[in-house]
């Protein structure tokens, strides 16, 4: 005979001993804790017999021990207590199984568990054996259907039936007409909970009464409620036997709804399953409580059963559900497992990875291609860990982005997910795009630089058609060419700007001083009569002796503090008062880096993002092309630095960092 293995119980309100004991046990037992001494009672009243781990601490006003071996005699109970104190040396410990230290280690007090949990196992079996070899009348076993048809029933019939697990509705019919028909029964039904609709529903039976089939009960029903609570059998026999008169008139009514005369509730790890509920036998005898024992025996077994069966239907509907879900999804989906092996390989991935047939299951990794080992190498061994990469298949010619995800849980590894995305839709919207965007900007450009042009060509028209009648005149011969030699280098300006903007040169890096190269660039731009502010633009360095050497384009540079310098006066009219600032620091990485600061106190900024301001042909002046913001910051980055700009409180703060070169250390 091979009885289940008994639950272990841990009753004790001490959350540290919890803490202690709970990953060692709750790994490989069915462990069960409690820390409410009024919920103590229900627990192992309601799991059945196993071990219970009983911390003998337990608060005057709390159940004694004695109490507990009385009430469940067929518990085996351990005592954890403090060495050589009242309680573990009490009188009444002595009925327990042993007494034990609860400072010891979670691998003794285990090993000491699983010692009394075969000592349980043997007691059960001794007393199911005494129970079968007792000595019966031929009218016992003529109303309860002779034992050893209840046994046959229990051993070989029930091995044979619990085969109809993948189908839960068949294994209820096979069970009831088994049982019934063994035992000689008028009537018999299963009710089996409903989690999706919280409830507990008739879902087979046999010769049941008329509208059985189908009644439902609801989860705070009034039964429910008091057979998860008492988890005991119901008969006819023992409602006298029901101290509360008001319950036992609710265990009348279930009775009498079902034509039952004994219920047995179905037990599961989850708590209450459902309950089996039988007529009376064909000669119209009540069952004897041995019998009703041993049919109790055979509803566990049912129990069982049914709860795998529920389960292994609840896991094939997820199962089939996935896997819809997978084959529905765009992206290629590839399961192997810890060694290796391809586990689950979906069409998607197949038509991406052009291979036909697909993989078998089993099939070693590297039949995907290197670059799927070379992932599966790279990625981390702890649970959730995800890499992606992208590159171009070497079969199908497809771009494609692969990502890795560790499947683990409890230190198990269950494999490698792999997702397969084909990313030619997307490299091909992401070109088309590129391709609109550019001939938008240059649509743009051209229409943009239509516009600058056209002024200077119509104040050079003008003095052209003049010319002639006032050619005479000294003063106008001043004026037309101060006017013609301004708008034409304004017009080189711009084909400067826009060669600078398309074509920039390559970078001819030397040793600089940051202060002399604003320095410059200001004294330049206060040379150009056309910014009347610039003359009245001041300087102001954190310390005037700083001499920040670092490595860069001096050309390049000079003029990308020209433009940013140009939109600080031109921002405020009248004089401008620029704050330029220097200082060394080093970035996040520890290295060394120049910090430049350009504020002034000038309109501000429009209200767009700093992606805006930076775009070519974005500006807010009435004159200008758009392109200095767009340079500065392709200058910058090209430097390998990074540019930043923001209001402050008046105007507007740029700040450019540049890497300290190597070789700005040299004098």
């Amino acid at each position: 005979m091979n009885l289940p293995d008994p639950p272990v119980f841990l009753l004790t309100r001490d959350e540290q001993l919890v803490s202690k004991l709970h990953p060692r046990f709750n790994h490989s037992l069915e462990f069960h804790v409690s820390t409410d001494c009024g919920d103590w009672h229900r627990l192992l009243a309601q799991i059945g017999p196993g071990v219970v781990l009983l911390d003998l601490r337990l608060p005057p006003d709390s159940v004694k021990p004695s109490t507990f071996l009385l009430s469940f005699p067929r518990h085996a109970f351990i005592g954890l207590g403090v060495p050589r104190t009242k309680a573990i040396n009490a009188p009444e410990t002595s009925g327990m199984y042993a007494t034990e230290d609860l400072n010891r280690s979670p691998g003794e007090l285990f090993e000491l568990t699983n010692r009394a949990r075969e000592y349980h196992k043997l007691s059960e079996e001794c007393r199911w054996l005494r129970q079968r070899t007792q000595p019966r009348t031929e009218a016992t076993n003529a109303v309860n259907g002779s034992s050893s048809a209840l046994n046959d029933f229990s051993v070989k019939e029930f091995i044979r039936i619990v085969r109809c697990i993948d189908n839960v509705e068949a294994l209820q019919e096979r069970l009831l007409e088994e049982l019934a028909t063994t035992l000689q029964l008028t009537r018999a039904g299963i009710v089996l909970r409903n989690p999706r609709e919280d409830c507990y529903t008739v879902r087979s039976g046999w010769m049941l009464l008329p509208g059985v089939r189908g009644v439902r009960f609801s989860a705070d029903d009034p039964f429910v409620l008091w057979l998860e609570r008492h988890a005991h059998r119901v008969s006819r026999d023992t409602l006298g036997l029901v101290r509360d008169g008001g319950e036992a008139k609710i265990l009348e009514r279930v009775l009498d709804r079902l034509g039952a005369e004994l219920i047995l509730p179905l037990r599961g790890r989850g708590g209450l399953l459902g309950w089996l509920f039988t007529g009376l036998s064909i000669s119209g005898q009540p069952f004897q409580p041995e019998a009703a024992d041993r049919l109790m025996l055979v509803t566990d077994l049912m129990a069982v059963s049914l709860e795998s069966a529920l389960l292994y239907q609840e896991v094939a509907m997820q199962k089939t559900l996935a896997e819809s879900l997978l084959e529905a999804l765009p992206a290629g989906i590839v399961h192997t497992d810890a060694s290796g092996g391809i586990q689950w390989f979906s069409d998607a991935a197949a038509r991406i990875l052009e291979l036909k047939p697909s993989p078998r299951t089993g099939s070693p990794l590297h039949i995907l291609g290197p670059r799927f080992v070379e992932l599966a190498a790279d990625l981390p061994l702890e649970a959730h860990a995800r890499k992606t990469r992208d590159w171009i298949h070497a079969v199908s010619k497809r771009p494609l982005r692969v990502t890795a995800v560790r499947l683990a849980r409890d230190h198990i590894d269950f494999g490698i997910l792999f997702t397969v995305q084909d990313r030619s839709l997307e490299v091909a919207l992401v070109e088309k795009q590129a391709r609109l965007d550019r001939n938008r900007f240059w649509n743009d450009l051209a229409a943009s630089v239509s516009h600058e042009v056209r002024n200077p060509l119509v104040s050079i028209k003008t003095f052209a058609q003049l010319l002639p009648e006032r050619y005479q005149d000294p003063e106008f011969r001043d004026e037309f060419s101060r006017v013609v030699n301004r708008e034409i280098e304004r017009l080189n300006e711009m084909l400067e700007q826009m060669n600078g903007f398309a074509r920039p040169g390559e970078l001819q890096p030397t040793l600089l001083n940051a202060k002399v190269l604003l320095e410059d660039c200001l004294r330049e731009l206060r040379g150009d009569e056309r910014l009347s502010g610039a003359a009245q633009t001041t300087l102001k360095f954190d310390d005037p002796e700083t001499a920040l050497r670092f490595t860069g384009d001096r050309r390049a540079l000079s003029i990308c503090f020209a433009h940013l310098l140009r939109n600080a006066v031109e921002a405020k009219r009248g004089a401008a008062h620029l704050e330029i600032s220097l200082k060394e620091l080093q970035n996040h990485a520890g290295k060394r880096e120049v910090r430049i600061r350009i504020r002034d106190d000038g309109r501000g900024l429009p209200d767009v993002d700093a992606d805006t301001l930076f775009s070519p042909l974005f500006t807010t002046k009435p004159k200008g092309l758009g392109l200095g913001l767009a340079i500065a910051r392709r200058t910058i980055t090209d430097h390998g630095g990074r540019i930043d700009i923001r209001p402050a409180d008046r105007g507007a703060l740029v700040e450019i960092f540049l890497p300290v070169d190597p070789l700005g250390d040299s004098p």
